[in-house]
């Protein structure tokens, strides 16, 4: 589930560089994944665990790839949450050095709450629109799916709070993402496609766009 998540910000890295628009879209997400995913590579590694090190791994690499695509294609570089990024990894990368697993684990924690609840970011949009067009259908549900994962996983099988304490977190709050669409519907065709995941963005000089 955590790698059709990472599958996810692929698609819509992809249709950045197709478009050559990052249209509305924040970084926020795609820096956040990087950063979240970094973190929990170290962690995984310290605790000699693969199940956690191989999926955030991958994040990374993923993360990479969105956060340049991004990148060459935004007009006003966000240097600030880079630097943020940068000084947070830096951080996490010295309590790898001393050994201490649990500081990395804590400051993974509230970066994956962060992650999963990015997409109500366009909560206040779908409630005064009454759509779900802002919020994408398969981001929501996979986030949904990924923390139930890593529910069981950290509190069946390794019994690591560090694991299942943000992932209850970020089950409920992916919940909420998913009582909306049971509120609100699947996201309208012909709407959905001016979208891109965790924000929105105007497409319309690119009707080619519903093709991705």
């Amino acid at each position: 589930f955590f790698l059709g998540l990472q599958w996810s910000s692929i698609s819509t890295a992809r249709k950045i560089l197709r478009l050559k628009t990052v249209g509305q879209l924040s970084s926020f997400p795609f820096i956040s994944l990087m950063t979240n995913c970094f973190i929990w590579t170290l962690y995984g590694y310290l605790r000699q665990d693969n199940t956690i090190l191989i999926p955030n791994l991958s994040g990374v690499l993923v993360a990479i790839f969105c956060v340049i695509s991004f990148h060459i294609n935004v007009p006003v570089k966000p240097k600030g949450l880079y630097a943020l990024a940068g000084f947070i990894m830096t951080l996490a990368c010295l309590f790898a050095l001393i050994g201490s697993p649990n500081s990395i684990g804590s400051m993974g924690c509230v970066l994956s709450i962060i992650l999963s609840g990015s997409p109500l970011a366009v909560l206040k949009t779908v409630i005064d629109d009454k759509s779900t067009a802002a919020m994408p259908f398969t981001t929501s549900f996979v986030t949904w799916l990924n923390n139930m994962s890593w529910l069981c996983y950290g509190y069946y099988i390794v019994n690591d709070p560090l694991i299942y304490g943000p992932a209850i977190l970020g089950f409920l709050l992916s919940c909420l993402q998913m009582l909306l669409f049971v509120i609100y519907g699947l996201p309208p065709q012909g709407k959905s496609s001016r979208y891109i995941a965790h924000g929105r963005t105007d497409f319309n000089n690119h009707p080619e766009d519903s093709k991705v």
